[in-house]
């Protein structure tokens, strides 16, 4: 029932290029940071990270165990950050396997990219102001796997699990 390698293929190639689109755009606002707050930003979301880490390692995993002996071992992965903040930190585990951070990204924000059966995903958003939520979400070949919202001053929205 899952996608073709095709359609996985095309669906990341379309939202790659919607997304350096999309980033051009953005790059604008981004150089309003402010050196304080990101540090204070990037040493939450390196806590987090760490934690969410060990307890995805331990408990968790993004699919239902329904998977079958001939279920694909390459998955198309898309993380999304919606709310009504004005712009938020992110952290997230990238199409490499290594982290990702931003420190002042507009909403609605979205990365797509292929992941291997295993590989852990990660995504943790941090409101930059005083009001509004965030949610993040994480899908697993356009299914909705792992989603989770906080709403308040400088909150933090994370989810995460395995492949």
């Amino acid at each position: 029932m899952g996608l073709s390698p095709e359609e996985r293929r095309r669906i990341y190639e379309e939202e790659k290029t919607r997304l350096e689109a999309q980033d051009k755009i953005k790059v604008e606002k981004t150089k309003k940071d402010a050196q304080s707050t990101r540090n204070v930003v990037i040493g939450g979301c390196i806590t987090v990270f760490i934690i969410v880490v060990i307890l995805g390692i331990a408990f968790g995993t993004c699919g239902d165990g329904s998977e079958s002996p001939t279920s694909p071992t390459t998955y198309l992965v898309k993380y999304e950050v919606t709310g009504s903040a004005d712009s938020v930190s992110l952290t997230y585990q990238n199409d490499s396997g290594g982290t990702s951070q931003t420190s002042n990204s507009y909403l609605p924000w979205t990365y797509t990219f292929l992941a291997q059966k295993g590989d852990f995903v990660y995504i943790s958003a941090q409101n930059n102001g005083e009001y509004g939520s965030v949610t993040v979400r994480i899908y697993l070949d356009s299914t909705q796997v792992k989603t989770s919202t906080s709403s308040g001053a400088y909150v933090i929205a994370t989810a995460s699990g395995m492949v």
